[in-house]
């Protein structure tokens, strides 16, 4: 199997980048890393060129009206993450890691690798036992007053009230770290539902 673990960067944060790729150390040895480039400098790029680090430049998956964008071209992102083959054809599992992420525990990384064969997706929930409580309900007599959790206040935006009541509750998925096998077929579904939330809602939070 081959594996391809992708992150991004602008040159703001290109110091975050560089250290989650020094942070693979043995991983190297059966992934392959690759870069979308929102910005990065010449001497950061010349950093990666030496290191065989493939790099190459996102661009807008859906057509998003410009009122949307404003000049935030970075957040070309949010979408092509989801179409990494695309980018970087040739692999079998892809593992996207946020530039603000580093490699701690190599076993645990391995996971998502395990889950990409296994099942042909991995993400993990952002929940804990040390999380009290994955949703903050204000009241009004025996009415919730205002509903504060990621998961309503982005899909409310993004797709419907309905749903985003239906999810409010639940675990966020931590969309900074996760990873697909090319074959998997429910990436057609994601997209989709990708395409309607940026649309709808606001380009940012629509992952």
């Amino acid at each position: 199997m081959k594996n391809l673990i992708v992150s991004s960067s602008d040159q703001k944060y290109s110091h975050l980048l560089v250290e989650l790729y020094k942070s693979l150390g043995s991983i190297l040895g059966y992934c392959d890393f690759a870069i979308l480039d929102c910005g990065l400098e010449s001497n950061s790029i010349e950093f990666f060129n030496k290191n065989n680090v493939q790099i190459k430049k996102p661009r807008w998956e859906f057509q998003i009206p410009s009122y949307k964008i404003r000049g935030r071209e970075f957040l070309k992102v949010q979408f092509s993450r989801f179409f990494m083959e695309n980018y970087f054809p040739g692999y079998d599992n892809y593992i996207w890691l946020d530039s603000d992420t580093w490699i701690n525990c190599k076993d645990s990384f391995d996971l998502y690798i395990q889950g990409s064969n296994k099942s042909g997706f991995a993400i993990t929930p952002q929940v804990d036992r040390s999380y009290k409580k994955l949703i903050d309900i204000r009241w009004f007599l025996n009415f919730p007053k205002k509903i504060n959790s990621i998961n309503y206040k982005n899909i409310t935006k993004s797709i419907s009230t309905k749903l985003g009541k239906k999810y409010a509750g639940y675990a966020t998925l931590n969309a900074g770290c996760f990873s697909y096998n090319v074959n998997f077929d429910g990436m057609k579904k994601l997209r989709n539902n990708l395409d309607k939330s940026s649309k709808k809602g606001r380009v940012f939070g629509s992952d």
